[in-house]
């Protein structure tokens, strides 16, 4: 039986948490665990441990382990989890893991529409089972949308796809899952998922944003054809950080505004 079969197997909607919990003190201590769990969790490839990674949530959030007792134990089989099909919570779990690492593929990142982003495979639903038909269907999803879905242990799939594009492949793309440190990983997707970012930034703000990297498009330009051959500090490869660094200047003192002008020049060379 291969590693997914089985992970699937013994995966369902009342004991996911569980098996996330034992994983994370497997990892902790291999010795820790049953001997089958340890052939079990030993043999997971990177997106089998990523789905139990990401069943996990955040390793700083409140997460007290339901295996010492702690917390209630899972509902029993049947209840309104339990009777969820085992394939479609391990399906799920990889479909939004495939938003997180692919979803930016998939960005409208062309203002004018001319340049469409083609579909990935990776990102369409029914690579993980879920045809037409079953796009209404529930699925758990225990934590692992927290805070996208806040309160919401189940979900339609259709409602997890358009939570995870409406973030994901929107006019802005993220990827973050190459960081190697796990909590940087966890803080930007908590960030993505949870700070609403989008609404916060209003139409004057963005016009505003647009306004600021024209013009250093445009200075760069004429440095460029003014300075031919000249050693200067330039802005290409480095616009993103223009309207923070924006926003950060117009918000400071005079004097600490020359001294960190000064210290970035002295930096930048």
């Amino acid at each position: 039986m291969a590693v997914s079969d089985m992970l699937a197997t013994a995966l369902n909607g009342a004991n996911i948490a569980y098996l996330a919990d034992l994983y994370a003190q497997w990892a902790k201590d291999p010795k820790s665990v049953d001997p089958s769990f340890d052939i079990l969790f030993s043999s997971l490839g990177d997106d089998e441990a990523a789905v139990l990674h990401d069943a996990l949530g955040a390793s700083w959030a409140p997460r007290p382990s339901i295996i010492t007792g702690e917390e209630p134990p899972p509902p029993a089989k049947g209840g309104p989890a339990g009777g969820l099909a085992a394939q479609d919570s391990l399906a799920i779990a990889r479909l939004v893991r495939a938003y997180r690492e692919f979803g930016h593929l998939e960005a409208t990142l062309d203002p004018l529409g001319l340049k469409v982003p083609a579909p990935r495979a990776e990102l369409d639903p029914q690579t993980y089972g879920f045809g037409p038909k079953d796009l209404s269907r529930e699925v758990f999803i225990g934590s692992l949308l927290e805070p996208l879905l806040k309160g919401r242990s189940t979900a339609s799939v259709k409602d997890v796809v358009a939570a995870l594009r409406g973030v994901y492949c929107g006019n802005i793309g993220a990827e973050y899952l190459y960081a190697r440190n796990s909590e940087q990983r966890e803080w930007f997707r908590n960030r993505l998922e949870g700070d609403n970012w989008q609404q916060n930034v209003s139409v004057a703000e963005r016009k505003s944003i647009l306004k600021n990297l024209a013009e250093a498009e445009g200075f760069e330009a004429f440095c460029q054809k003014r300075y031919v051959g000249a050693k200067r500090f330039g802005w290409k490869g480095e616009k993103s950080p223009f309207p923070p660094c924006t926003l950060l200047w117009t918000s400071l003192p005079g004097r600490v505004l020359a001294l960190s002008l000064l210290a970035w020049r002295t930096v930048a060379g």
